[in-house]
């Protein structure tokens, strides 16, 4: 669900652990939000696969993967919602036919 649904690349798909994914739950258990925590990546170097933090800073952020946060007040898309590590909203993920 993650990999269709979020926009990530498959270098940051592939280094996800259980760390990076938080699950939120009502009173009642059910799920609320699914969110995924980006801060790092894997790499081809040398003929190895690395585990590395991001180029710049800009690429850690948290995405809403599932849940009423990932449709803004004015009705978008519905396309996954990043966020940066200080706050601010990144560009959203797109969404192709």
């Amino acid at each position: 669900m993650i990999a269709a649904s979020s926009g990530l690349r498959w270098g940051e798909i592939t280094a996800l652990t259980g760390q990076d994914v938080r699950v939120e739950r009502d009173a009642g258990g059910a799920v609320r939000a699914v969110r995924v925590t980006v801060d790092k990546g894997v790499v081809r170097a040398r003929g190895q696969m690395i585990v590395r933090e991001p180029k710049t800073p800009t690429s850690n952020r948290t995405i809403a993967v599932y849940g009423a946060d990932r449709r803004d007040p004015e009705g978008d898309d519905g396309s996954p919602r990043a966020q940066h590590d200080d706050g601010s909203d990144a560009i959203p993920a797109r969404r192709y036919p």
